[in-house]
C-alpha cells in the first residue's frame, strides 16, 4: 500500500518483475528498490522529459536513487516498526504481480489509482476509528488521520470535496489532493482550466487562458512533443519539441517572451533559457532572475557547483552537481540515518536531530 510515501510521490506501491508458478517472497528491501526504479520509468514515460528536469531530478542525481534512499531512511524503518508490532501483515508474495500490474497500466497506475495487487502487497490489522501512526496499519480504504499527536486514528478516505490536508493518501483511489480539497483528476481530452482540478497523470492541460475564460483540454504529454528545430514551441501552452532540440526564449518583446525550439548547447558555451535546459548534464544555463526580470535570457552553460560550492540558481530551483543538495545556500552531500547534519534537508530521512539524521516521527 505505502500509503506513507504516496503522499509524497503521489503513487500507489511498485515492485519487481518476475515469473515463475510458485511466488516467491520479496524482502522487503529489496520491493524498495524495485519500487524506486518501477516508478521512476514509468514517470518518465507518461510525463515525458520536460518535468523531470522542471522537478530538479536530474539536477541531482538518479531518480530511482534519490527515491530509494529517501524511502530507505524514512519510510521503511516505520514499515518494519508496525510489522514487527503486527498492525501491518507484509506479504511479499504479491509484489512481482504487483510490479506486472503497474507496468500494465502504466500511467492510469499513477493519480492515486490504488492497483488491487498492489493494495494486497501491505495489510493492515487495525480497524476504522481504531489508534494508529501509520496509514499503511489502516483496513481497507482508510488513512491514519492524526491531529496534533499521537496515536491518529483510523478514518474513511475522502471522496469529491473532502477535505486533505494529509495529502494523496487521505482521498479514496481515484481521487487526488488539490488544494487541500479531495478532486477526480480530469480524464485524456477532458476541458480543463490552470485553475481547476488538475489533469491525469501524464496528461497536461493544454490552450487554457483564464484571462479569457477559454477551457483547456488536458492531452498525452507524448502528443506535445511535435514543434520541430527552429519552429514555435510554448511550454506554458504545452507545445515542447521533438527529442533532440529544446523550447528556448528567442526573441523578447512588449514584456513577453517568445520560443522556439534550438539545438544542444556545449559545455561552456552560450545558451538560452530552455525546457528541458539545452546544456548537456553537469551543466546548468546560468540566466538569473535578475537577466529575465529586464528581458535577458542569454547565458552559459556552466558546470554545476560541487561540494562546499554556494548553489546556483536555476528557475525556481537551487541546484548542485551530481548527488549534491542546496543546503542553506550551499552544496551538501546527503546523510543517511545517524549521519552528520545541521538542517533537515541534509538528511536522505528528511529529519536532522541533534545534530544526526534520524527516522522522523510520523507524529510530529
Amino acid at each position: 500500500m505505502l500509503l506513507a510515501f504516496c503522499a509524497i510521490l503521489t503513487a500507489a506501491a511498485a515492485c519487481g518483475g518476475g515469473g515463475g508458478d510458485k511466488k516467491q517472497s520479496v524482502p522487503i528491501e529489496e520491493m524498495v528498490a524495485i519500487y524506486a526504479t518501477t516508478l521512476c520509468s514509468i514517470v518518465d514515460t507518461c510525463n515525458g522529459p520536460a518535468p523531470v528536469d522542471f522537478v530538479g531530478l536530474s539536477l541531482s542525481g538518479s531518480c530511482a536513487e534519490e527515491i530509494q534512499r529517501t524511502l530507505e531512511d524514512s519510510w521503511l524503518p516505520l514499515a518494519k516498526d508496525a510489522i514487527a508490532r503486527a498492525a501491518v501483515i507484509y506479504h511479499g508474495d504479491k509484489v512481482r504481480e504487483c510490479e506486472a500490474a503497474m507496468r500494465s497500466a502504466s500511467c492510469a497506475s499513477l493519480s492515486n489509482a490504488r492497483i488491487a495487487v498492489c493494495e494486497e502487497i501491505f495489510e493492515g490489522t487495525v480497524d476504522p476509528g481504531g489508534a494508529c501512526t501509520l496509514s499503511d496499519e489502516c483496513k481497507g480504504e482508510n488513512f491514519c488521520k492524526v491531529t496534533g499527536t499521537c496515536p491518529g486514528a483510523c478514518t474513511a478516505a475522502g471522496r469529491e470535496g473532502a477535505a486533505c490536508d494529509g495529502g494523496d493518501e487521505a482521498c479514496a483511489a481515484g481521487f487526488v489532493c488539490d488544494d487541500d480539497r479531495c478532486v477526480a483528476p480530469v480524464a485524456l481530452d477532458g476541458a480543463c482550466e490552470e485553475d481547476g482540478a488538475p489533469c491525469a497523470d501524464g496528461t497536461r492541460c493544454v490552450g487554457a487562458d483564464p484571462s479569457t475564460g477559454t477551457a483547456g483540454t488536458c492531452k498525452e504529454y507524448a502528443s506535445l512533443f511535435t514543434a520541430a528545430p527552429g519552429e514555435t514551441c510554448n511550454p506554458q501552452q504545452g507545445l515542447y519539441c521533438r527529442e533532440g532540440s529544446y523550447c528556448a526564449v528567442t526573441s523578447y518583446s512588449a514584456g513577453k517572451p517568445g520560443y522556439s525550439c534550438v539545438g544542444a548547447s556545449p559545455a561552456g558555451g552560450s545558451c538560452k533559457l530552455a525546457v528541458p535546459s539545452a546544456c548537456p548534464a553537469g551543466t546548468v544555463c546560468d540566466v538569473t532572475f535578475a537577466q529575465i526580470a529586464r528581458g535577458d535570457y542569454d547565458g552559459t552553460c556552466a558546470a554545476l557547483p560541487g561540494e562546499g560550492a554556494a548553489c546556483v540558481q536555476y528557475l525556481v530551483f537551487k541546484a548542485c552537481g551530481e548527488g549534491l543538495s542546496c543546503v542553506d545556500d550551499v552544496c551538501v552531500r546527503k546523510a543517511r540515518l545517524e549521519g552528520a547534519c545541521t538542517d533537515d534537508d541534509g538528511c536522505y530521512s528528511g529529519n536532522c536531530a541533534s545534530g544526526a539524521c534520524a527516522t522522523k516521527d510520523p507524529c510530529t
